[in-house]
């Protein structure tokens, strides 16, 4: 599979109904508040749901390789980008968090 393939392949996944319509994982909303701390960047937020969850309460934002129709709600907390070059500089956030990603 070559690079163009993969990234076919993300979108068709990325557009299943059920891919933007998953609820929260509860473990992994738990885990996040426990260990998660300073900046946090969500890599492959997909349609941002754990980011919108914590917009409030923890300074969190999420990146992925394109936009999803959600992100229009606080787009300031979302950026179109390559997790190969994220525009993050060295020692500029303190936490990841990935999930579900290729």
């Amino acid at each position: 599979m070559n690079e163009h393939d993969t990234v076919s392949e993300r979108r068709r996944l990325s557009e299943h109904p059920d891919y933007a319509a998953r609820a929260l994982n509860a473990d992994r909303v738990a885990a996040i508040e426990r260990f998660a701390e300073g900046e946090i960047v969500d890599v492959g937020c997909g349609s941002g749901a754990y980011v919108l969850h914590f917009a409030d309460r923890l300074a969190i934002r999420g990146v992925d390789y394109q936009s999803f129709e959600v992100w229009r709600t606080r787009p300031e907390l979302f950026q179109i980008c390559d997790a190969h070059e994220l525009p993050i500089p060295d020692a500029g956030v303190d936490t990841i968090l990935s999930f579900e990603t290729l």
